[in-house]
């Protein structure tokens, strides 16, 4: 199961790394400069049309960078580490988008500036990317793996339970008390913590998970008390 879920995850990161790659390459490197001094537009805005500079509000359409600003490319935001321009940037940015390392908005926002025709796309990508991948395979993945150690650390405390019956019987030394109140005699006889009485234990029910259906069949059905054996006359009505 955690194979298959590895697969799944693995399966839709890169699909939706490749249709992010093939939709904004190149988008998030272009940013509004000012037309004199080369100062950027504070707060950052992005634009769809290299060395385009808006002059007027006549001409200016979404995408355009403010008048008097120029569109021109810059290095990729944070340091160059989000971007779509190649597979192993998108796969990088969709990471910290579904482990919320990123604000999934902070790289919307400027996708949307950049590419206004497609504004409603960018938020159905990501917005898919978000359930799909981060809610669903992303949570089950974690959810498997919690299970997978929960198992292996029943299997590993039945089997030191059973080293420890084991020597019992082999040493023949009386009775032998294991952490959680057990008591092992020699005879094969085992008397849980809460006094239930399990007789007697046979070579096959010592080995897992036989011993552990011994246990549980014996909390089930006996009581609180150690087993007393039966007298003629109750033999009789039985």
């Amino acid at each position: 199961l955690i194979w298959n879920i590895t697969l799944a995850l693995i399966f839709f990161l890169l699909l939706f790394g490749v249709l992010g790659l093939e939709s904004w390459q190149g988008s998030l490197a272009r940013q509004c400069f000012h037309t004199e001094h080369g100062g950027a537009f504070v707060p950052e805005q992005l634009c769809k049309t290299v060395n385009k500079t808006t002059t007027s509000m006549e001409e200016w359409v979404p995408g355009d960078c403010p008048v008097g600003f120029t569109c021109l490319e810059r290095e990729n935001p944070w340091f160059g580490f989000v971007a779509f321009d190649h597979i192993g940037l998108a796969l990088l940015s969709l990471f910290e988008t579904v482990t919320f390392d990123e604000y999934p908005g902070d790289l919307m926002n400027p996708l949307a500036q950049s590419e206004p025709t497609y504004s409603k796309v960018i938020w159905i990508y990501f917005v898919a990317v978000i359930v799909l991948v981060s809610f669903l395979l992303l949570n089950l993945f974690i959810a498997v793996l919690v299970v997978m150690f929960t198992s292996a650390r029943e299997t590993q405390a039945e089997r030191r339970r059973l080293l420890v019956v084991q020597k019992a019987l082999e040493t023949g030394k009386g009775a032998m008390k294991l952490r959680d109140g057990t008591v092992v005699h020699t005879d094969g006889t085992i008397i849980l913590k809460d006094g239930t009485k399990i007789i007697p234990v046979t070579e096959d029910q010592l080995k897992p998970p036989a011993l552990r259906n011994v246990l549980e069949e014996g909390g089930k059905t006996l009581t609180g008390e150690p087993k007393k054996e039966r007298g003629p006359a109750e033999e009789c009505q039985h």
